[in-house]
């Protein structure tokens, strides 16, 4: 994923002890680099987060 373009992205770790079938989130970190190897470090995953809205998505000849 391209930083500079990610603005609406968060990076989040992963607590240590939690479940792998339901994620629970601890702390975020500023950018995708942070998260990485933060998530290495501890041992813990990592998650990205975007949001998009449809004029993200889709040319404008395509919206209603």
């Amino acid at each position: 994923m391209d930083e500079e373009n990610s603005d609406c992205a968060r990076y989040l770790l992963a607590k240590a002890n939690g479940n792998r079938d339901t994620p629970v989130l601890d702390r975020e970190m500023a950018t995708e680099g942070e998260a990485l190897i933060e998530a290495l470090r501890l041992g813990v995953r990592s998650y990205t987060i975007q949001g998009l809205a449809p004029s993200q998505i889709l040319p404008a000849e395509g919206r209603n």
